[in-house]
């Protein structure tokens, strides 16, 4: 949820980027030709982001179903790092060295979560 928001907003932002050299207030327009660029903006700008909003969130979502049972999974980040800070918060007097293995024991819901590194690449 958290990146989807992000992507969104980086790419409203772009967006706005964008129209900042069109849009700018210097001195004041009045001739007919600019207020059809000024139009001609507003509606590609509205355009790109009409498609930026319905074609995102499903990219975004395409990406985290990728990771799923991977050290990359959200979720097991979050398990992970929640299962951590429970087993070193005081008054304990473990490390994260020393909980890492079995917090990794509990969290992981795959083969690949549970090794060390990377699987080599099939040839």
């Amino acid at each position: 949820m958290m990146l989807r928001v992000h992507s969104l907003l980086v790419l409203v932002l772009l967006a706005c980027q964008s129209l900042r050299g069109a849009l700018s207030f210097s001195l004041p327009r009045t001739s007919p030709a600019s207020v059809g660029d000024r139009r001609q903006v507003l509606q590609r700008s509205g355009a790109v982001l009409a498609s930026v909003l319905l074609v995102g969130p499903q990219a975004v979502m395409a990406k985290d179903e990728s990771k799923k049972g991977t050290k990359e999974d959200k979720g097991f980040q979050a398990c992970l790092s929640k299962c951590l800070f429970e087993c070193t918060k005081p008054p304990s007097t473990s490390s994260r060295a020393e909980c890492y293995p079995e917090c990794k024991q509990k969290c992981a819901t795959s083969d690949a979560q549970l090794l060390r590194g990377r699987p080599k690449a099939q040839e």
